[in-house]
């Protein structure tokens, strides 16, 4: 939503600023319709619209702390498992690795609502109890995939990133399908 907002207000210039701050707000207004009906039936069903949050901490500890709080609760999680918990962890401390560059680049090219989107996705995800669930939410980083796409575009000499990054991608699918076909739960 908030990216929403942001690509109406940087939108092409040929509007007006009033017009592009009036479709700025309406845009706002109907992402915000989702989250208003989903916390409205939170209310209605618990009588606390913020239940998830209180579920989300007293189920998997889940609370806002300072990024590098949240990197020192992952270190030990993905040095001190095996197998599959391990695997997962090393791939959240590299998928936010990889977020951090990507925002660099995003900065970089002045690309504002896809910074936005994609900086509060980090934000949010990052200063969680552990970074649990980056690289499953790596799947809605539409930006990020646009942003190698153009940044590989017609460089020949690029052309093998492509096929590296294709290769990680079949074999981390590969091995999550097979997770999830065992009943293991798949990030």
């Amino acid at each position: 939503m908030a990216a929403l907002v942001v690509a109406q207000l940087l939108g092409p210039r040929i509007r007006p600023f009033w017009s592009r701050l009036w479709r700025a707000a309406a845009f706002g207004a109907v992402g915000s319709l989702g989250l208003g009906y989903y916390l409205a039936s939170l209310w209605h069903q618990t009588g606390n619209p913020t239940h998830w949050f209180l579920v989300q901490k007293l189920g998997w500890h889940r609370e806002t702390q300072w990024p590098w709080e949240t990197f020192r609760t992952t270190l030990p999680i993905a040095t001190g498992t095996t197998g599959s918990g391990q695997f997962q962890e090393w791939s959240d401390i590299v998928t936010v690795a990889v977020y951090l560059v990507a925002v660099g680049f995003l900065i970089a090219k002045r690309w504002w609502p896809e910074l936005v989107y994609t900086g509060l996705m980090v934000v949010s995800m990052g200063t969680s109890y552990a970074w649990t669930s980056m690289a499953r939410e790596s799947s809605v980083q539409f930006p990020l995939m646009v942003l190698v796409a153009s940044t590989l575009a017609g460089r020949r000499r690029s052309r093998w990133v492509f096929w590296v990054v294709l290769g990680i991608g079949i074999v981390d699918a590969t091995y999550q399908s097979y997770r999830s076909a065992l009943g293991d739960w798949g990030d």
